[in-house]
């Protein structure tokens, strides 16, 4: 028996991934190939994700949590973010102070 609420959740999730692969289909083999390498990076980099939280929760939910292993863990998962990050090319604080800079004021 499914729940009304995962059920619109998992047909979201298979036209999503039938739309993907109508778009992989029509691809070039290059960029399917690109596509293919840029989609193994992900899992990597969600799979590392992964086990630094896991590693954290476990942690933070000891009886006696170590503030030393929290911080590694929480450090690991920060680096692991930001590497991300900067893989991405588009860091929303690099925007941010792009948009806040004062623009030139025109002397006349």
């Amino acid at each position: 028996m499914s729940n009304g609420y995962q059920e619109p959740k998992l047909k979201h999730m298979q036209n999503m991934s039938a739309e993907m692969k109508a778009k992989m289909e029509a691809m070039s083999a290059e960029m399917k190939s690109k596509m293919q390498m840029m989609m193994a990076k992900m899992d990597k980099d969600r799979a590392k994700l992964k086990d630094q939280i896991s590693a954290l929760e476990t942690d933070v939910q000891a009886n006696t949590p170590d503030s030393a292993q929290v911080a590694v863990h929480t450090n690991g998962l920060l680096k692991q973010l930001g590497m991300m990050l900067k893989m991405d090319g588009s860091s929303k604080a690099d925007k941010k102070k792009m948009e806040m800079k004062k623009k030139p004021e025109m002397k006349m």
